[in-house]
């Protein structure tokens, strides 16, 4: 599974491309830090991280992985939209308007309820980086319009 991932995110991804992980990068701890900097060091792109509730390792550690950023959820401007990445739903703030996620794996690829979300865990989009315009899309065919 960890190589289908890497190879998919290889296939997709590009060194100028920006990427935001929605938490839960490893289930592993800070014994397995050289193991996960590793598989991250693989991976192209300009790389933000959206904590998870498997990740327990200190900030300063994503940020030596790669990653550019480390946040407890970020919000995001497209086009004039403002979309909020959170991974876990049930963390989304009070008055959004539509939702992107990670954490509920298998369980739900959409919801409406209670607010537009779409969840872009690697489970629900054969283990793929999902496009921008992809989750977007989804959403407005949820009926979230501009």
């Amino acid at each position: 599974m960890h190589e289908a991932m890497v190879t998919n995110y290889q296939e997709w991804v590009r060194d100028g491309d920006t990427v935001y992980f929605l938490g839960d990068l490893t289930l592993r701890g800070p014994n397995q830090i050289e193991g996960i900097r590793k598989i991250v060091g693989m991976l192209p792109g300009q790389k933000h991280f959206i904590l998870g509730n498997h990740d327990r390792l200190k900030v300063e550690s994503y940020l030596k992985m790669g990653f550019i950023s480390v946040h407890t959820h970020l919000d995001i401007q497209r086009g004039g939209v403002e979309y909020p990445l959170v991974h876990d739903p049930a963390d989304a703030l009070p008055g959004a308007k539509r939702l992107i996620c990670g954490h509920v794996h298998e369980k739900w690829k959409t919801r409406t309820d209670p607010v537009p979300t779409v969840n872009i865990g690697v489970d629900q989009w054969g283990f793929c980086p999902v496009r921008f315009s992809d989750a977007a899309s989804t959403l407005q065919r949820l009926g979230v319009g501009k």
